[in-house]
């Protein structure tokens, strides 16, 4: 969200000066909220159960977990919590980086 506020302030300034912080603020925090859960909640519908065994005792009596071994749910999740916010960031930062470059010249 932050690079968004970057982005909007940074290619749309007079409108940016123009809005309501406390309502953007509150619309940021929103979404950040409703995309966490989102992408958290899918193992309560069973996307991504973990196995039968998840606890177990192991060799030395040393208590072990199983992490979700379940390819789909590694990638889904994977995908929600790096991938796409990393491709947000690189693209959103490149056109601000882009932009200011542009406007030093």
């Amino acid at each position: 969200m932050i690079a968004i506020d970057r982005y909007s302030a940074t290619f749309y300034p007079i409108w940016y000066r123009t809005q309501n912080w406390e309502k953007r603020t509150a619309l940021y925090v929103a979404t950040v909220w409703i995309v966490s859960t989102l992408t958290s909640i899918p193992p309560l519908f069973g996307f991504g159960t973990m196995t039968k065994r998840s606890y177990s005792v192991g060799p030395l009596g040393v208590a072990t977990c199983e992490v979700f071994d379940n390819i789909d749910f590694v990638m889904y999740s994977s995908a929600m919590t790096f991938i796409v916010p990393a491709v947000v960031l690189i693209v959103l930062y490149g056109k601000i980086f882009l932009e200011i470059k542009r406007r030093l010249v």
